[in-house]
């Protein structure tokens, strides 16, 4: 007996920007429009296209409106311009809501061109999102080359030689050591690679998962999918927490309740094992498997026949179970979420004084963001000042 966990029906677009791994999220976009128009202008093709890897994201340069640009390459996401106005372009207004419930308007532009090697795309929609936001500003990205610019096309990411593969047939490909899946079919109508994959409770429940560049973690669930792997037995333990591990292009939830789960089994994604003491559950519906995965898959999307090729390579992924995490504002070092006994000490926001006896360095929060991995790594200790109180709380760190 087999039961399913639903894919996440979004309306007619969807935007889920990107991640980061030590569990700072960009939350899902959604706006009711649709986005899969356009078309690349030549039949046939096999174009190489390079990628920057810089802090588990994949930027691409991209030929925009006369420009040079770099934008981020997102499997997960819609067609997004960063705040620059484009004149002379029929618009459309949406409304876009994200993953912490945070809404703003927007405006659709069509019939957008732009050029990625020797690619030329024609006739594209663009979500045109207003303002400044973290991307712009951390990354220095115009924007974001989502899914539905290769909805006619085959897509291979190879993380080892930092190449995107974009051709007009799958057999141009290599498939040899690949297994072939078959994505979930999208009732919004949106091109978006989920995948079911399978996971062993008491009875096999098929998980559909967002197979998510944008995304430079390893796993999120979703609620629906914890509570049904929950339900037939197989979560270990659920740990909940305070803070935010989102930060969307919208806004950031500060101060929020926190979940993720312990299983019972590895989650497998084809031949890889995932090993994880805690799962976090997103607020934005998405189960997702992020570049901490896609990197040992090397994916091929197959867009034209709704398909998946994923590297079956034995292999196997151990993540990181952390209590706390933090930020910098650009004045002090914040604590960012506190999970299980550390969440009773402590709360979102207080300052850290002192790690392993040693001040902290005043980081701005985009470098902070860049040394996430750097930050708390073989630490054992640090001492806050609560913004409450004054007084200076100490916390063990796992």
């Amino acid at each position: 007996m087999k039961i399913k966990s639903p894919a996440f029906n979004a309306g007619s677009s969807f935007l889920r920007p990107c991640a980061l791994i030590f569990l700072l999220l960009f939350g899902a976009l959604s706006a009711q429009h649709p986005l899969n128009t356009g078309n690349i202008i030549e039949k046939q093709y096999l174009e190489k296209i390079s990628f920057e890897y810089r802090d588990g994201f994949m930027i691409v340069d991209v030929d925009y409106n006369g420009e040079k640009a770099k934008f981020l390459f997102d499997t997960g996401a819609s067609n997004v311009l960063f705040g620059d106005k484009v004149e002379g372009t029929s618009k459309s207004a949406v409304v876009l809501s994200d993953s912490n419930a945070n809404t703003t308007s927007a405006e659709v532009l069509f019939n957008q061109k732009f050029k990625i090697g020797d690619l030329e795309f024609t006739e594209m929609n663009f979500i045109l999102f207003p303002g400044e936001n973290i991307l712009k500003t951390c990354f220095a990205v115009k924007g974001i080359i989502g899914a539905n610019s290769f909805r006619n096309s085959v897509v291979q990411i190879n993380y080892g030689t930092r190449e995107i593969t974009v051709t007009d047939a799958v057999s141009k490909l290599n498939t040899r050591d690949f297994q072939r899946m078959n994505m979930v079919p999208n009732r919004g109508g949106q091109v978006l690679p989920y995948v079911y994959f399978d996971y062993k409770a008491s009875q096999k429940i098929e998980v559909a998962f967002l197979l998510d560049s944008g995304f430079s973690g390893a796993v999120h669930f979703s609620k629906e999918a914890k509570d049904l792997i929950g339900k037939w037995g197989g979560v270990a333990e659920t740990e909940r927490g305070k803070g935010f591990v989102s930060l969307s292009l919208i806004d950031k939830n500060e101060n929020e309740d926190l979940e993720r789960v312990r299983l019972k089994k590895p989650l497998m994604f084809a031949n890889l094992s995932f090993i994880n003491d805690y799962i976090v559950v997103s607020k934005d519906h998405n189960s997702k498997i992020g570049n901490k995965i896609l990197e040992k898959l090397n994916p091929i999307f197959d867009f034209r026949k709704s398909q998946v090729y994923l590297l079956t390579n034995e292999d196997q992924l151990t993540g990181k179970k952390e209590n706390v995490s933090v930020i910098s504002d650009g004045i002090a070092l914040r604590i960012a979420a506190l999970w299980g006994a550390a969440a009773d000490k402590a709360k979102p926001g207080d300052t850290v004084t002192e790690i392993d006896g040693q001040s902290p360095e005043i980081l701005s929060r985009c470098e902070s963001l860049r040394q996430k991995e750097k930050l708390l790594s073989g630490k054992s200790k640090m001492k806050v000042r609560s913004q409450v109180t004054g007084q200076t709380i100490q916390l063990e760190i796992r």
